[in-house]
């Protein structure tokens, strides 16, 4: 009786080492595609970060290369206070020739830029579509900064609509810092029967302006991004798309743009 009992349990322990054994050696089908998950959301990442921004644009398409953009301009204050516009009228950017000069005007409730008049006149009689701005204050009341620029500022056929430039946030709470670019837009879009141009950087905007509110007054997108065109969900008019340009017939550096169209549809935004 003893022995058996002893052989059992040594019988069915050495089945118990050798059961795993014979499993190992055999192996299952499926182990060397172990890692084929892992290698394929490694190879998703890559493409998600270097592939990914070069066609997405947080719209409905491509991101479009600069090249694609034929209609050129420039925009200029008195950090450029000589032009020779007959250079300028034969000068080309990429290629293409300048079509549009926007000028700055006014600033706040107070300051006109002292380059101004001669630039904008400048820019109309040597043939290119003309535009004027304003540097926008938030600490200054909106309404007298509208009737500032209206004052200083003949806008007339052929003219683009009115551009409010807004770059600084201020310390005032957001809704009121809203409500009050909204006041500019609204006071100068009824006394020129045009909505004015909103000109900010694209994450400046989707960070402070992101409301639908905004959705009606064209966009100017400031993105420095090489030659892609600006990555924002929605509608860009015009792209400016550096602030350290060279073109001829302006001494220094100097923002170029283009815009989003051919030249007809440029026209047909401007003042009729």
């Amino acid at each position: 009786m003893k022995p058996r009992r002893n052989t059992r349990p040594a019988q069915r322990h050495v089945r118990r080492k050798n059961r795993p054994r014979r499993r190992k050696r055999g192996g299952r089908w499926w182990a060397p595609l172990a890692g084929v998950p892992l290698g394929l959301a490694l190879l998703a990442g890559l493409l998600w970060l270097f592939v990914r921004p070069l066609f997405w644009t947080g719209g409905d398409g491509p991101i479009a290369d600069l090249a694609d953009y034929n209609v050129r301009g420039i925009d200029i204050s008195h950090w450029q206070p000589h032009v020779d516009w007959q250079r300028l009228g034969e000068a080309r950017l990429n290629g293409f020739p300048v079509r549009f000069v926007i000028a700055k005007s006014t600033e706040g409730t107070d300051l006109r830029d002292s380059r101004f008049s001669d630039h904008f006149t400048r820019a109309r009689r040597s043939g290119f579509v003309a535009g004027a701005y304003h540097f926008f204050r938030p600490e200054q009341d909106a309404e007298r900064q509208a009737r500032f620029y209206l004052a200083n500022t003949a806008l007339q056929s052929g003219d683009l609509p009115a551009i409010l430039d807004v770059e600084v946030r201020g310390t005032k709470p957001l809704p009121q810092f809203r409500d009050d670019v909204l006041t500019w837009l609204r006071e100068v879009e009824k006394a020129t029967g045009r909505p004015p141009i909103l000109y900010t950087g694209v994450a400046f905007k989707q960070q402070y302006l992101h409301d639908a509110r905004f959705d009606a007054y064209p966009f100017w997108a400031a993105h420095y991004n090489g030659k892609r065109a600006p990555r924002y969900k929605g509608r860009w008019v015009l792209w400016q798309y550096t602030d350290q340009g060279c073109v001829e017939g302006v001494k220094g550096p100097v923002d170029l743009n283009c815009f989003n169209g051919k030249i007809q549809d440029l026209q047909a935004l401007c003042l009729p």
